[in-house]
């Protein structure tokens, strides 16, 4: 791999510093590794940590375009914040796009990346509209949350580059999830405890079918390290190496949000039940 290589606007990616911080990348079998390949995983794995974020925000787009479709006679002011939203997501694919050309160029192997998300939105925008609301925030509030407990944290030993996509990310989000509360406090307005809780049964599945794609990423992530090493792992060596990336996905962006206090609280105030199934959701996607 070469040191540095400059992105699209003249940034510059050190090949020789970490992408991620240590929080999300440990695990067991990754403290085995050499320090050389310790550094090669944690670049693989900070390509598939954005295009997991590239994927997600595919949907919430999806998303909120359907919102405002279904509410063209609704408040002016909330179509131009959802549409803002809209645009502010979109922009936020143009930056991971721009990262993932930025790595290609540097990282001197190829990487695997799950297929885009067109079929998962799909499926997902066929849940209740207020499950879909529910998988949203999750997702912003988890965004500020890990900025703030991991990359703040390691700020100094990471990429700057890296570290500034993500910093961006975070302000912005923290926008979105106000947009999120409003939406799902709307939709709740009209909803039967029946509605309610048929919602959090939806957004329980999506967290499912979520951890599947994590899971698949996760055994991308390690063909391209095996890959970018030029030898392969021992069988024993390689399921461990999957099963600590696909727990740390898991929990960076599922078991997080759901136990996101924030989140939490809001949940609660559709319906009492809500914290005691997320806390059950919560462990049986972290086990």
């Amino acid at each position: 791999m070469e040191g540095r290589r400059r992105d699209a606007a003249g940034s510059q990616l050190d090949f020789t510093k970490s992408f991620l911080p240590e929080s999300p990348a440990g695990g067991a079998a990754i403290a085995k590794l050499s320090p050389v390949d310790r550094l090669r995983l944690n670049h693989t794995r900070a390509n598939g940590y954005v295009h997991l974020f590239h994927y997600v925000e595919e949907s919430i787009v999806a998303m909120v375009l359907k919102h405002v479709q279904g509410d063209l006679s609704g408040d002016d002011a909330a179509q131009r914040a959802l549409l803002r939203f809209a645009d502010e997501e979109l922009k936020h694919q143009q930056l991971f796009k721009r990262f993932g050309q930025a790595f290609e160029a540097g990282f001197g192997s190829p990487c695997g990346r799950v297929a885009t998300a067109t079929s998962v939105a799909r499926d997902i925008l066929k849940k209740s509209p207020l499950s879909v609301t529910l998988i949203t925030l999750h997702l912003e509030l988890l965004t500020q949350r890990h900025y703030v407990d991991a990359f703040k944290v390691d700020a100094d030993t990471l990429d700057p580059l890296f570290k500034s996509l993500f910093k961006h990310h975070w302000i912005e989000e923290a926008q979105h999830a106000k947009i999120d509360i409003l939406e799902m406090q709307k939709l709740a307005l009209s909803a039967s405890p029946e509605t309610i809780a048929s919602a959090f049964t939806d957004y329980a599945d999506i967290c499912r079918a979520f951890a599947s794609v994590l899971g698949a990423q996760a055994a991308l992530d390690v063909d391209s390290f095996e890959r970018s090493r030029g030898r392969a792992l021992g069988a024993d060596e390689r399921t461990a190496l999957v099963g600590d990336q696909g727990r740390a996905y898991r929990e960076i962006f599922l078991v997080q949000g759901i136990r996101n206090p924030g989140f939490i609280e809001r949940a609660a105030e559709l319906a009492p039940s809500a914290p005691a199934l997320l806390a059950e959701l919560a462990a049986e996607l972290a086990a």
